[in-house]
Formats: structure tokens, sequence, C-alpha cells
């Protein structure tokens, strides 16, 4: 097979390559340290992508913390 033809069958199944990937790495995670802490993982990696994400799209870290906070305690 030629490196043309094997780079054009990745780009045509690059999302199902890649959901097999992550779906190994799921696996030996459950696998060899369980699934509440996999499920821990999973969750901390969605928090630090959101996370980035607002800060990607150009919101100041104050407005992001000062949006945790409860009404009460913002702007002090």
């Amino acid at each position: 097979m030629q490196k043309d033809e094997l780079l054009l069958i990745i780009k045509k199944n690059g999302g199902k390559i890649l959901g097999v990937i992550l779906g190994l790495i799921i696996a030996l995670c459950i696998l060899f340290i369980g699934v509440l802490k996999t499920i821990f993982i999973g969750f901390a990696i969605f928090l630090g992508y959101y996370i980035g994400s607002k800060f990607d799209s150009g919101e100041s870290y104050d407005d992001f913390f000062n949006s945790l906070l409860p009404p009460w305690k913002k702007g002090r």
C-alpha cells in the first residue's frame, strides 16, 4: 500500500480511528484502575477542556472566576 493511499484512508475514516483509539484507552483504564477512577479522570479532562475553551474564546480569568462565585460574593 502506498503512503498516499494510507493517508487518504486515514483522512476518510479519521473519526472512526479516533473512536477506536479512545475506546481502547478507556477500556484499558477501566481494567487497570477501575470504573470510578476512570470516570473521575474523564470528568477532570472534560473540566479542563471546558475551562480552556472559555479562555481560548477570549473570556478573561477574572470574568470566568467571578461567574463561579455566588452573586453576593462578586466584586469584593
